[in-house]
């Protein structure tokens, strides 16, 4: 503990460690506390979800295997019978992954009793069932049914739901279990923090007590000992502290005080003792006044000024006799001719009896001048009035010549040193600079301060650069930029002056006959070629031939930085150029020297492997294991990626020259062929070259050949071998005429397939070339796309075709074939790929410029990547179930040429596995107008909503699928105004800005006879909401939610002819 005793810092320190130190194990503690609870609730939770789901599960397939044996009995349909098995199926699977679970010993015996009644469910009471309703006996079904098996049956699906309500709340508990204790440990943290304010608070004002009272106490014994009082013992000074020492030291300096005052009275007693020694001192000063006359100038002067006596040594320095000099008046043998003789004035102070030295040019009798060092001292009497002078003077004339010839030197010596400076200032800013017009303005400014000058101009001859200095730009006009001057140079090739009188301008305080002359100075590059003209104009002087020198000098090293400068811009146009060739070539170029550093690269490099844009500094001179790696994590094969490069780096033997990689996602997928080869310079290695090319598309049109092959084989193989097949047989057998008529009619069926097979492809052929020919006309679309589907229905009766016409006017200008062949394109892909039957349904409608048509299915469905290839030609969708169903992939892509070349277009929104939508949208062939009543019969979808970006994102999928939006960020206004809204669809934010819940705005909806029917979507941020009323909901609608899926959802929705009021979703996976 003394050690920390002994200093403050030390014990501010430990006070310090120990709180911060407290403070973290107490934070670590909670922190602790908090992941073991969260790890512990997402345990329970991720097992609750599970059991929950796994009764969902069950209570599903419980229910879908009674109904469906319920429908088996009611329909006698063996379809049902067989979905029930299958339900039932389902619900073993379930049953025994519900099995494996940790449940109480209660449900493990449900579950054990459910087991046994679906073996005698099926083993026992579906089998009399099937022979009853087989047989048709009604009244055995009944009597079967009355043997409390429905009881039964009503019992179990009761008991799966509260087990599964059950685990729902357990799941709810625990969430808000999971919140409290997330609490608790919020509040302890939150208490930490205010004991650790407290604890720091306290522990500073202990600290400041130890240091604010003793510093008090040795403030108040700091003004005693001024005052000269006694001060108290100051108890700190025990300390071990900085505090303690301090104390000591004042105490300390105050007895060395008090031994200095009795010093001092014993040294004033002692000086008195020496002033009586200083009297007998006065008689050595009279000896060594003898000596100064010998040695120095000395002259006595009366009160003003007039010499007395003087020694030899004046008349010496002066040429004059003593005889002259007594009596004459001192201040005549100054340098200044005073008009006085006051020598009072002269020689300031003396008056007052004060000393004066000073230095004094002294005249001499022959004009000359001679310098002293001078000492005037005043004699004071005992009236204190000055009665005499006496004048001590130093001859110092050899020290001041000697004094100045230094100055002369020195002067010299830093004029040439400041040149020296210039110089080289001027040498470094001509060796660093790259730009012209800088290297102008610096030659300029430097050549003023060498070689002074009022005003001047640099110019270059070639590019009219200049650089001017004391000029006005009106100035540049006159004589100093005429072409006399240049020829002149390029003749005399040397510098010339001109002398001239001063203009208006030039004059200022100089007179009217002033002259100015203006140096011309040529400046010559390496070929001899006049390449600049320096001009300077001095006022008043003219220049000198060393000056003029200098700068000839200084300009022609000027003109080799012009040319290196020229050089170097060269050189940057020559590199940006090569550059700008590699960038714009199809390949990736990347370019390494023989250590595999980079050296140089162009962009599509960096795109090709999907690497973010970067300055090409920060690429540059990277190490080949640095951008090796870097780029790796982009290509799918990377090892074969890094084993070539490394090969072609850093061996010289080469077994290949190239190597293929594949980078990008499935939606992005790219396939590169990557080829290199060594740049060598004098058989000397340099680098190597490698080059990215993208054959993505070579690869694709090479399967698009191969499948077009296996395609087009297949379609014509296929008809070719009945035409064949039947023509044999007609030939070689002698048929019944009902039989030769079947098969004719089977071969010119084939026959026309074949036609049709080749009409898409000279189609597609001739619209792709232009040479297509269209007999356009006014075409009732209407009536055209009714007569198509009617002919579908007759065909396919295994689909229900729905047609839903809601147009005003649907003529437009087109080619009716085309357009035939474009309905039986969408409407018979639609069918083609609904193997399993259902609804297709075809809506018509218009707004004031075009009429839309929008076919729907429940098919297939296509994946999202592949919407955007969907109608290039050959391209088939790269799926298995969709190949099986075949085609030539040629006739979206007609479809897509028929449209535009009726300024037309078509669009696909579709969900893999729920169906598609497309819409083609034709130009009326007359746009209606206002006055003909109303004229849009466009879907028209409310959106209330307060993100602007994603109402943004929702009006725009929308719009393009032909769809009317409109937005309200606010749901009070969408209430005011729900009267008059005529809408086809809402889609509600339950939660919106202006705190209008979503509920109240679907309540309000269904309050409306005209909205009751509307469908709505629910879009929320929530996957349930609290407080639901009492609204029948399939579910919600959760952000975030893709658009697409928006969209088909909305779409397929509208196009249902019955509409109801329901409140709709889009289901996620």
């Amino acid at each position: 503990m003394d050690y920390f005793k002994k200093s403050i810092r030390r014990k501010f320190f430990i006070v310090m460690l120990v709180v911060v130190t407290a403070t973290c194990l107490a934070t670590s503690v909670l922190f602790y506390l908090q992941y073991s609870n969260k790890s512990q609730h997402e345990t329970i939770t991720a097992e609750l979800v599970e059991k929950r789901n796994v009764l969902r599960n069950i209570k599903e397939e419980y229910q879908t295997m009674v109904f469906r044996t319920r429908g088996y009995i009611v329909f006698n349909n063996n379809n049902e019978l067989l979905q029930a098995k299958q339900a039932r199926q389902n619900l073993d699977g379930y049953l025994s992954e519900a099995q494996g679970m940790n449940w109480s010993n209660g449900r493990i015996e449900l579950f054990s009793d459910l087991n046994q009644f679906l073996e005698y469910y099926w083993g026992s009471l579906i089998p009399e069932v099937q022979t009853a309703v087989e047989s048709g006996s009604i009244e055995e079904v009944r009597q079967l049914s009355l043997a409390n098996t429905t009881e039964q049956i009503n019992e179990i699906i009761q008991t799966l739901e509260d087990i599964s309500n059950e685990a729902q709340e357990t799941l709810t508990s625990e969430n808000d279990n999971f919140l409290e204790r997330m609490d608790l440990i919020s509040y302890l943290l939150f208490a930490l923090m205010i004991l650790v304010v407290c604890i720091l608070s306290l522990a500073s004002r202990t600290l400041s007590r130890g240091i604010g009272r003793p510093l008090s106490e040795l403030s108040i014994a700091s003004e005693a000992l001024a005052a000269g009082n006694n001060y108290d013992e100051l108890p700190s000074s025990k300390r071990k502290d900085e505090i303690g020492t301090l104390t000591r030291s004042f105490q300390y300096m105050a007895k060395e005080i008090g031994e200095r005052e009795d010093n001092l009275f014993a040294q004033n007693q002692e000086l008195m003792a020496q002033q009586e020694m200083l009297e007998s001192y006065v008689n050595d000063l009279r000896n060594k006044d003898l000596a100064l006359n010998e040695s120095s100038i000395v002259a006595i002067l009366d009160e003003d000024g007039w010499i007395q006596t003087c020694n030899g040594k004046l008349a010496e320095a002066s040429d004059y006799t003593e005889s002259e000099l007594e009596g004459r008046h001192f201040l005549s043998l100054t340098e200044e001719a005073y008009d006085h003789t006051d020598i009072k004035l002269a020689f300031p102070g003396v008056e007052h009896g004060k000393v004066w030295k000073g230095e004094v040019r002294c005249n001499r009798k022959g004009g000359e001048f001679f310098y002293t060092n001078t000492t005037v001292v005043p004699y004071i009497n005992e009236d204190g009035k000055v009665e005499q002078f006496i004048v001590i003077q130093k001859d110092i004339t050899d020290i001041k010549q000697a004094q100045q010839r230094l100055k002369d030197s020195l002067k010299e010596t830093e004029k040439a040193r400041s040149t020296v400076e210039k110089l080289n200032s001027m040498n470094q800013t001509l060796s660093t600079t790259m730009d012209k017009q800088s290297l102008l303005d610096q030659v300029i400014y430097q050549l003023s301060i060498l070689f002074p000058f009022d005003h001047g101009i640099f110019m270059l001859l070639d590019s009219g650069g200049y650089a001017k200095i004391g000029l006005r730009e009106e100035d540049l006009k006159g004589d100093i930029l005429n072409s006399f001057a240049h020829k002149r140079l390029r003749a005399q090739r040397t510098p010339y002056i001109r002398e001239r009188k001063m203009t208006i301008y030039e004059e200022g305080y100089f007179n009217a006959s002033s002259k100015s002359y203006d140096l011309y100075v040529p400046v010559f590059n390496s070929r001899n070629k006049l390449e600049a003209v320096f001009v300077a104009t001095r006022m008043g002087g003219s220049y000198e031939k060393e000056e003029i020198n200098g700068i000839t000098s200084i300009l022609q090293r000027v003109s080799l930085n012009i040319e290196r400068i020229d050089s170097y811009e060269q050189s940057e146009i020559n590199r940006q150029l090569n550059q700008d060739i590699i960038d714009n070539i199809n390949e990736g170029i990347l370019f390494v020297d023989e250590e595999g550093k980079l050296v140089q690269y162009n962009q599509n490099w960096l795109t090709f492997l999907g690497l973010p844009y970067m300055q090409q500094e920060n690429w540059l001179k990277v190490e080949f294991e640095d951008w090796l790696h870097q780029i790796s994590s982009y290509i799918t094969n990377a090892e074969s990626f890094t084993d070539f490069c490394k090969g072609m780096v850093f061996t010289d033997y080469h077994p290949k020259s190239s190597v293929r990689i594949e980078v990008g996602s499935e939606e992005e997928f790219r396939t590169i062929e990557v080829y290199a080869e060594p740049i060598c310079h004098q058989n000397e290695k340099e680098g190597i070259l490698f080059v990215f090319r993208d054959i993505t598309s070579e690869i694709e049109v090479n399967q698009m050949k191969t499948n077009l092959v296996s395609t087009v084989s297949h379609e014509l193989r296929t008809p070719l071998a009945s035409v064949l097949g039947y023509t044999e047989l007609m030939i070689h057998r002698d048929l019944p005429e009902n039989r030769r008529k079947k098969y004719l009619n089977t071969i010119h069926g084939e026959a026309k397939r074949l036609t049709n097979l080749i009409n898409d492809f000279l189609d597609l052929q001739r619209m792709e070339s232009g040479k297509s020919s269209f007999k356009k006309e006014v075409v009732e679309l209407g009536s055209l796309v009714e007569e198509v589907v009617e002919n579908f229905r007759i065909t396919h009766t295994d689909h229900l075709l729905i047609l839903t016409d809601q147009t005003l006017t649907s003529k437009i200008h087109a080619d009716r074939e085309k357009i035939i062949q474009l309905m039986n394109n969408i409407i018979g892909n639609a069918i083609k790929f609904s193997p399993d039957g259902g609804e297709v349904v075809v809506a018509i409608n218009n707004d004031q410029s075009n009429v839309y048509v929008h076919v729907a299915d429940e098919g297939l469905g296509i994946p999202e990547h592949e919407i955007s290839k969907l109608f290039t030609k050959f391209h088939r969708v790269d799926n298995s179930s969709q190949r099986k169903i075949g085609g030539t992939g040629l006739g979206l892509a007609i479809s897509k040429e028929i449209a535009e070349i009726h300024n037309g277009r078509i669009s696909v929104l579709s969900e893999q596995g729920a169906g598609s939508v497309f819409s083609l949208t034709f130009p009326l062939q007359e746009p209606l107008k206002n006055e003909e009543g109303p004229v849009e019969k466009v879907p028209h979808v409310i959106l209330i909503e307060d993100d602007i970006n994603l109402s943004q994102l929702i009006k725009d999928e929308l719009g393009d699928a032909g769809i009317k939006v409109s937005h309200y960020n606010e749901g009070r206004t969408a209430l005011n105004e729900l009267e008059k809204m005529e809408p086809d669809v809402f889609i509600v934010d339950l939660t919106l800005a202006d705190q209008t819940s979503g509920w109240d705005i679907i309540q309000a909806i269904k309050t409306y006879d005209h909205l009751s029917d509307v469908p709505i979507f629910i879009s929320s941020a929530l996957s349930q909401s609290s407080g639901v009323p009492d609204i029948e909901v399939e579910g919600y609608l959760v952000k975030p939610y893709p658009l697409r899926k928006l969209s088909t959802t909305i779409m397929k929705t509208l196009l249902q002819e019955s509409k109801t009021g329901q409140i709709l979703v889009v289901k996620e996976k």
